[in-house]
């Protein structure tokens, strides 16, 4: 019995921590999810490993989107660096290293398309133009063709 207990302890547990989205931005992904996939609709998230060395760092998830067993898309989380003003454009020895983050989601379907791109946190005072939607939707409809800058994103 004491076996048993501790197997279902150690499952949940592991589901808990490998199946859940960043608890900060929960809210605003499930919300982003729901404008896409509908609000009727009880979509459960089902992260995959993803390994090493595709990582850009810890901040970057993967999960699988299901209705019931069927995937209908899946969730890219990321942090990546911003550029802190005179960063990235005119380098500055004060800044050299030194960079601000943000955090952005992907929501695809399950034939890896781009439904909708959404930056959820930019704390830079530098480049938050990023940020708009009219700017991020672009990206919609894209799939695993490699993006052309100034011809296809602006």
């Amino acid at each position: 019995m004491k076996y048993f207990i501790s197997i279902t302890l150690i499952s949940l547990l592991s589901f808990l921590l490998f199946s859940t989205l960043p608890t900060n931005y929960e809210k605003q992904i499930k919300r982003e999810i729901r404008k896409v996939f509908g609000k009727k609709k009880e979509i459960s998230f089902e992260k995959i490993e993803i390994p090493d060395s595709l990582k850009l760092n810890k901040h970057n998830l993967l999960f699988n989107l299901k209705i019931q067993d069927s995937v209908i898309g899946l969730l890219s989380f990321n942090k990546v660096n911003a550029c802190r003003i005179g960063g990235c454009t005119k380098p500055n020895p004060l800044n050299e290293g030194r960079y601000d983050h943000f955090y952005y989601i992907i929501i695809f379907d399950a034939n890896f398309s781009i439904l909708r791109v959404r930056v959820l946190d930019y704390q830079s005072d530098y480049g938050y133009e990023i940020c708009s939607k009219g700017w991020l939707k672009q990206f919609t409809g894209h799939s695993d063709s490699e993006l052309i800058y100034g011809d296809e994103i602006d």
